[in-house]
């Protein structure tokens, strides 16, 4: 089991909880570290710093794979949905930020030892090396393809690393720094806390419960706009009603009485 913390050293410390002993130190950070959360199981740290900076680490190479600073420019608090798909952060300012977690590509490159001018094709042992070189190191974290095999072929290796994407604001009730930023253990809401004592309550929910939550709702506008309609119907009949009524009215006083002589 691995843990991870950090501090006011600016450094994030990743311990092992059975060996009761650190396994190495994430340096990169020129702020306090506020808060830390595990992703992907152990493969990777998020961290956030006082200095507005979020970083992701890839555990197994411990190097940092990247680096995002917020606008608020101050970061506190940090949490990942249950499915590692997003992940909130928590700044100054009551700023809330939405992340999306996906795998990218870091780098790719290629090494070429064709040449087709007619020259020797065999690979020589410089370009040979390289292209080990490249495949060893591509095979942490990443995916390779392809083989330097005589002069036609190109050695490809592509890094892949969790990448976080901004995708928006949530809107915050206050204006002061969030405190604290977590989910619930069933992952069906999330509470901020902000520095004045207010707390923020925001419900979960998937595509399917959002679906059937926009379809309640449009349900429920069509038949208050039914309701209205009917109403404005049965006013136009009702006063339609009035004025014929009236109308008989006024014509039955203007008929002549005839009274019989006596």
């Amino acid at each position: 089991a691995v843990l991870a913390s950090g501090g006011n050293d600016t450094n994030v410390v990743l311990w092992d909880v059975v060996g009761e002993t650190g396994i190495c130190k994430l340096r990169g950070h020129r702020g306090a570290v506020n808060d830390v959360c595990l992703l992907k199981g152990t493969e990777y740290v998020a961290s956030a710093s006082k200095d507005g900076v979020l970083k992701l680490w890839d555990v197994q190479t411990q190097h940092c794979v990247q680096t995002a600073v917020v606008p608020s420019g101050e970061l506190w608090s940090l949490d990942a949905t249950q499915n590692e798909e997003q992940l909130l952060t928590g700044g100054a300012g009551g700023e809330i930020i939405l992340w999306a977690l996906e795998r990218k590509p870091l780098v790719e490159s290629s090494q070429s030892s064709a040449d087709t001018s007619g020259a020797d094709t065999k690979p020589n042992a410089g370009a040979a090396s390289k292209a080990n070189a490249v495949a060893a190191t591509a095979s942490v974290g990443s995916v390779a393809s392809g083989a330097a095999v005589g002069g036609s072929k190109a050695l490809t290796a592509s890094w892949t690393a969790l990448r976080a994407t901004m995708q928006g604001t949530l809107e915050s009730p206050s204006t002061a720094h969030v405190v604290t930023l977590r989910f619930s253990a069933e992952h069906n809401c999330v509470a901020v806390q902000f520095a004045d004592k207010k707390l923020l309550l925001l419900s979960v929910q998937d595509s399917e419960q959002l679906k059937r939550q926009l379809k309640r709702r449009l349900a429920k506008k069509r038949k208050r706009v039914e309701k209205e309609a009917d109403a404005e119907v049965d006013a136009l009949m009702d006063k339609k009603t009035e004025g014929e009524a009236k109308e008989s009215t006024e014509k039955e006083t203007d008929d002549p009485v005839l009274s019989p002589l006596a």
